[in-house]
């Protein structure tokens, strides 16, 4: 078949409940095979891959800025077998002490290089909220929402008919990606910067939406006002607001 499920979170739990009864499930573009007794080391082989290209894309000096003052710290991936959220979660981010652990799943079949992107966006608005905790105002990027919305705050409620996502809108009134990003800020701006660095045709859509492009110079911004850009030159994710 062309497609195998309609999203990642889609994908994810398919393979897992077929698994359980002894299904197994091949991914021909990966060489994966859910039942392969190596399917984990073609996983770890692919993320590290995906890692490779992605991180490759970022510039010179950004990676480091993670680390704190005197140079302690930073970004630590860990691969882990998969990670058990409830909602299909492939990708996380969260803080210990002077590290940021984002932490990727290599079971299963999505596009590694764009989880990486959006668990990186996550681990970047965390260090720029921690230089400037105004980074990014709450109520100037709320505006930019429909009038009377409100973030679930719930990754259980997810609601694809919700007006303004990019499949269900025409580009100028376009306020989401998609029903994930309804869930908090986090999110959306995670999912926005994930599709900007990922899915140029579907980048080329959002940006036409005013709301969309807004939220993007947002995020642009903070980024050149808490990191130390200098010797950047062009950026990835700023390049459609040219």
């Amino acid at each position: 078949i062309s497609r195998f499920a309609r999203n990642v979170l889609d994908s994810i739990g398919y393979t897992r409940e077929l698994k359980r009864y002894g299904v197994g499930v091949i991914f021909v573009l990966d060489n994966l095979n859910t039942m392969d007794p190596d399917a984990e080391l073609k996983g770890i082989r692919a993320m590290l891959e995906a890692l490779s290209r992605s991180l490759a894309v970022y510039p010179e000096g950004f990676l480091g800025q993670f680390r704190n003052a005197v140079g302690d710290g930073g970004l630590c991936f860990l691969l882990v077998e998969n990670l058990e959220s409830g909602y299909g979660a492939v990708g996380c981010t969260y803080e210990r002490f002077e590290w940021q652990y984002i932490a990727l799943s290599v079971e299963g079949e999505f596009n590694r290089d764009a989880v990486i992107f959006h668990e990186i966006w996550h681990a970047t608005e965390n260090h720029a909220f921690s230089q400037d905790y105004l980074a990014i105002p709450a109520d100037d990027w709320d505006a930019l929402n429909p009038v009377g919305f409100v973030y679930s705050e719930d990754y259980m409620v997810q609601d694809p008919t919700q007006p303004g996502l990019l499949y269900n809108s025409s580009p100028e009134k376009i306020h989401f990606v998609d029903a994930y990003a309804c869930v908090k800020r986090q999110e959306d701006r995670a999912r926005l910067m994930e599709y900007f660095m990922a899915y140029e045709e579907e980048a080329q859509i959002l940006i036409q939406s005013p709301f969309i492009r807004q939220k993007l110079q947002m995020m642009c911004d903070a980024i050149r006002k808490t990191f130390d850009t200098t010797g950047w030159g062009d950026l990835r994710w700023e390049r459609l607001l040219k």
